[in-house]
């Protein structure tokens, strides 16, 4: 066993350039996946929270609505794509970079073999091989995202002055387990890939030898037949299939990602929107920013006053509240200023005492119509009208506040008033009551719209930094497998040479193959995103940009240039040479 091991690390040290490739990509991955997890569980776990923020002080959060089970499943779905399509695209590439390395340990197994080695044997010294890489940069990895959330994140806040909204906690034994079972996931989908290097014979790198010598014999019969450098590129990658798909997958998994990071933002800030055109139907809204519940007698003043201004018009909604009917059900109501409500045309009939407004849905639910009796209580009341609940942050059940039964002297909070008429006597009048009730506040829709879009950047920053971040260790890993494939199939590009191509020729043939990768895999990208888009949105429309992704194609062939110009002017001598 210690001979084994011996073998195994001196293949390591034989291939350092490779081996260091793994170790590292790996680190990178369950840094990535690790820091972003771990974001996507504080973000679910403050979710609650962010919502009630989202909210009007002083409105109850309730788990059961429509709106926020909408919120949170959108929440959800778009973060475990984002998770999902990490693990899936950085696997693809690790396996991508080990079975290059193993590619590379190809003659030295089958020689082994060839001085007596078994399979079993074989299969050991690539295990440890690939145990020694996993664990090393997985523990690296860990250890990274252990000291960017301890260090790295206040480092990003005091010296580059980088918003990053709220605190995020690493949770310790929840990443420890998470790396395990990256480490396993890596180990099985690295030796399952890896499986036919264990079975290598001696035999087969004589047959690999006469293969390269039939290759370039068909390589003439295409040269033949082959008028254009297009139609070669094509019948060179169509030999790789597997290896095309796994380029091709990385390719619009990536896409994926980029598109969903976006998307998942744009979800969060148009859901925000909604709530704000919802909310602040007026020219001003005033709430109150208060923890503890007002008394009644506290919210007349404040209404009388305001009545009492010249040119104004307000309409008030107080608090939603509960009420259990004779037959165990339990309704959610407000008191409201109805007549109120019909002078903003928010509401289209004028309302007597015993008269309600309810919500379309609920009308839906409970099979109502207008002019139908409902019970509240021990009290029946005439739906008078039904309005759009997606138009409105009210309750299902709206009835006038003149019903003083329904009042509680000790909840006498009020969750909006709206206002409209002289903008400059209004605001006069609430800058002198705030003198008295502090918690008073008040915007238009305008003003609300405009904070939640330049809050953008601190709410999401610790994600933008996630994201981005991993979408460059993965591209720089995929780069990095591509430029190892491309160096693997230098021979076929050294025997066009041989075959009268110029260089220059050459480079369009790897061109075109680059361009076959990405361009496919993009267009597999945005066809997933716009899938997964509308599912989500229920819109064909893109949240994320598409010339970032036309940018981020040409980023990718620009890096790849390099190589291209090195194998377009490599020919058969320079590979005997080395």
């Amino acid at each position: 066993m210690k001979n084994l091991n011996n073998l195994s690390f001196e293949q390591i040290k034989n291939n350092r350039f490779l081996s260091a490739t793994s170790m590292i990509s790996i680190m990178l991955v369950v840094f990535a996946i690790v820091v972003m997890f771990n974001f996507a569980l504080n973000s679910i776990i403050t979710y609650p929270q962010s919502f009630a923020n989202m909210k009007s002080a002083g409105a109850a959060i309730d788990i059961r609505s429509e709106e926020y089970r909408k919120n949170l499943l959108s929440f959800i779905i778009i973060l475990s794509v984002i998770v999902i399509s990490i693990m899936t695209v950085t696997i693809l590439f690790i396996t991508s970079t080990f079975q290059i390395l193993l590619k590379k340990s190809h003659r030295d197994m089958a020689i082994l073999r060839a001085m007596g080695a078994d399979k079993a044997q074989i299969k050991a010294i690539i295990k440890n091989q690939v145990n020694f890489l996993t664990i090393a940069g997985s523990v690296l990895g860990l250890v990274s995202a252990f000291l960017f959330y301890n260090f790295g994140l206040e480092f990003l806040r005091k010296v580059w002055g980088m918003k990053i909204n709220g605190k995020h906690h690493l949770y310790v034994t929840i990443s420890i387990a998470i790396v395990i079972i990256l480490m396993v996931i890596i180990r099985k989908s690295v030796l399952f890939s890896a499986n036919k290097y264990s079975n290598v014979m001696p035999i087969e790198i004589i047959n690999g030898l006469y293969g390269e010598k039939n290759g370039k014999e068909k390589m003439r019969k295409r040269r033949a037949l082959s008028f254009r450098d297009l139609n070669l590129s094509l019948k060179l990658i169509g030999n790789k299939l597997s290896e095309n798909k796994r380029i091709i997958l990385s390719v619009s998994l990536l896409i994926v990602l980029f598109l969903s990071g976006n998307t998942f933002v744009k979800t969060v800030e148009k859901n925000g929107a909604d709530y704000i055109k919802q909310k602040y139907k007026s020219d001003i809204l005033i709430t109150i920013d208060s923890s503890e519940p007002l008394k009644k007698r506290e919210t007349d003043k404040i209404i009388d006053r305001l009545k009492k201004t010249e040119n104004v018009d307000i309409a008030v909604m107080y608090g939603i509240q509960s009420i259990s009917n004779s037959d165990g059900s339990r309704i959610n109501f407000q008191l409201g200023d109805l007549n109120g409500l019909n002078k903003f045309k928010f509401l289209h009939n004028r309302f007597e005492k015993n008269e309600t407004a309810i919500s379309d849905t609920f009308a839906k639910k409970h099979n109502l119509k207008e002019n139908d009796k409902l019970m509240l209580g021990d009290k029946k009341f005439t739906v008078r009208e039904i309005f759009k609940s997606s138009n409105f942050t009210w309750s299902d059940v709206i009835i006038d506040a003149d019903n003083e039964e329904y009042t509680d002297e000790d909840l006498g909070h009020f969750d909006a008033i709206y206002a409209k008429g002289n903008m400059k006597q209004i605001n006069k009048t609430l800058a002198s009551l705030k003198n008295k009730y502090h918690y008073i506040k008040w915007s238009t829709q305008d003003e609300e719209l405009s904070k939640l879009y330049n809050g953008g950047k601190e709410r999401f920053g610790m994600f933008f930094i996630t994201l981005y971040g991993l979408v460059i260790i993965v591209t720089i890993g995929w780069i990095n497998t591509m430029n190892n494939i491309l160096e693997d199939r230098r021979n076929n590009y050294s025997t066009l040479h041989t075959l009268g191509y110029v260089p220059r020729r050459i480079a369009m043939i790897i061109l075109y193959q680059l361009l076959i990768y990405v361009g496919t895999g993009v267009i597999g990208g945005l066809i997933l995103s716009t899938i997964l888009n509308y599912k989500i949105t229920e819109t064909l429309e893109f949240a994320g940009s598409l010339q970032a992704v036309g940018l981020y194609t040409l980023v990718i062939l620009v890096a790849m240039l390099p190589k291209v110009l090195k194998l377009a002017y490599t020919y058969n001598q320079d590979i005997l040479k080395e």
